[in-house]
């Protein structure tokens, strides 16, 4: 995509997020091209951070103001700014990022709920120069999808070259899952996607629909990489809450355990995390 930072575009397109004029069919537009030109280029994740973006795109996910559909574009544009990035990541408890990430667990719209708990595990898993997901290599070309490691270029990763650190996430959003809530008696982000896990918030138009796989394999999928890549320890009452579930699920679908995504063994260890 061209550089948005060059033509004088960001501001522009910025500008459409904070009038109170522009119509949510065109906000989701924006969201769109905004998401697009933030995926794995950190000079635009740089210059549009300059804006302070954070607070309108976290605007942008109350469902009280926005249709679906923008509050999954919404989305998209916020996993766009804070993929690999540290410095915005670092502003989300200052501006209520974590707790509006929190909300979206119980959004009834599905979209938002997935694309949100993705995101947090994007977040979570570790990132160093020796790290498979990220390769500091200029000019190297690599796959580019979702789960793939990004492709780097010289001319739009020169912050990500010159300080590797900026990419790192985990560290961040690993404190932030596990702070406690501010008002008395909330859970934490953990907590809250434990509970959702177990206790999932009926979703859909009228409520109608329970479960969703996909769901429930993206909130499984922190869970693993909170407990063995970050080397997190759940509260014992966590446990019992997951031990619980987790035994619950051990039933079986012909030959294979129900598992969530994790392989046989990923499944072990997260078991093990659960009842050590």
């Amino acid at each position: 995509m061209a550089d948005l930072k060059k033509l004088g575009i960001w501001q522009p397109l910025h500008n459409l997020l904070l009038s109170s004029n522009t119509s949510d069919s065109l906000k989701m537009q924006t969201l769109w091209v905004i998401g697009t030109a933030l995926q794995n280029n950190p000079a635009a994740q740089l210059a549009y951070l300059d804006l302070d973006p954070l607070p309108t795109l976290l605007k942008s996910l109350s469902p009280s103001f926005n249709s679906a559909e923008t509050r999954s574009r919404a989305l998209y544009a916020l996993s766009g700014l804070l993929k690999l990035n540290a410095a915005a990541v670092q502003q989300m408890g200052v501006v209520g990022g974590w707790s509006a990430l929190r909300m979206c667990l119980e959004d009834s719209e599905i979209r938002v709920r997935r694309k949100a708990t993705f995101l947090l595990n994007t977040l979570l898993i570790a990132t160093s120069p020796s790290s498979s997901q990220v390769n500091l290599q200029p000019n190297m070309s690599l796959p580019t999808s979702e789960t793939a490691p990004p492709q780097i270029h010289a001319n739009s990763h020169a912050s990500m070259l010159s300080d590797p650190s900026s990419v790192s996430t985990s560290a961040l959003t690993l404190a932030a899952i596990q702070e406690e809530g501010e008002e008395e008696g909330s859970l934490s982000l953990l907590g809250a996607l434990i509970s959702t896990l177990i206790e999932p918030v009926p979703f859909g138009v009228d409520g109608e629909m329970e479960k969703d796989d996909e769901f429930q394999e993206n909130v499984v999928r922190i869970l693993y990489t909170f407990a063995t890549s970050c080397n997190g320890a759940f509260s014992a009452a966590q446990k019992r809450s997951l031990v619980g579930f987790l035994g619950g699920i051990t039933t079986t679908q012909g030959e294979e355990h129900v598992n969530f995504g994790l392989t046989s063994e990923e499944w072990e260890e997260l078991s093990g995390a659960v009842r050590s």
